[in-house]
C-alpha cells in the first residue's frame, strides 16, 4: 500500500492533482519514462525533493544516475498507479 501511495504522490507531483478520468495513456507513458531516469533509492537520497525538481537536476547533470531504477521497480510504481486509477 505504501508503494501505491508513493506512486500516486510522484504522479501528482509531475501532473498535479487531476481527476482519474483525465489521466491519459500518454501521461502514464511519460511517467514511466520519468521513473526510468531516476536513480535507485532516490526516495532515500532525495526524500524532500519534488519529482519535477529531481528530474530537472538529472537533466542539468547535477545528479548523476549511474544506477537507475530497475524495470521491476518502475513496474511496481505503475501497478500501484493502476490500482488507484
Amino acid at each position: 500500500v505504501q508503494e501505491w501511495e508513493r506512486a500516486v504522490r510522484y504522479f501528482t507531483e509531475l501532473y498535479g492533482d487531476i481527476p482519474a478520468d483525465k489521466v491519459t495513456k500518454a501521461m502514464v507513458l511519460r511517467f514511466r519514462e520519468a521513473l526510468r531516469r531516476l536513480p535507485k533509492r532516490f526516495g532515500l537520497t532525495h526524500p524532500r525533493t519534488p519529482l519535477k525538481d529531481l528530474l530537472a537536476a538529472i537533466e542539468a547533470g547535477s545528479i548523476n544516475v549511474d544506477d537507475p531504477l530497475t524495470d521491476r521497480s518502475v513496474n511496481k510504481y505503475l501497478t500501484g498507479l493502476a490500482a488507484i486509477f
